[in-house]
């Protein structure tokens, strides 16, 4: 076993002595920016269009209008049985 270990290293230590060249190409930096940068715009745009693609934005202005439809609703009812010449809207939150 001793004998592989050996073996193994000494050729390991050969393969450290030959260089690639590194002048062609893209330099480190800007590999680590295309990395980073690819890797958190892309996932980040397919989150945001599929928010906007399922609808979860129209559901929330779906759900504002429907409790404004409500609203207007509830002051149309009260306006109705209100008493000739006074026509407040009570808030629908109530004092404690």
């Amino acid at each position: 076993m001793r004998r592989t270990v050996m073996r193994f290293a000494q050729k390991t230590s050969q393969r450290h002595g030959e260089r690639l060249d590194s002048s062609s190409g893209f330099p480190d930096a800007a590999q680590w920016a295309l990395t980073v940068g690819l890797g958190t715009l892309i996932p980040g745009f397919a989150l945001f269009k599929l928010f906007t693609v399922t609808g979860a934005v129209e559901a929330e202005k779906g759900a504002q209008e429907e409790l404004a439809r409500h609203q207007r609703h509830q002051e149309a009812a009260y306006a109705v049985q209100a008493p000739p010449g006074r026509h407040e809207v009570k808030s629908s939150k109530s004092s404690l």
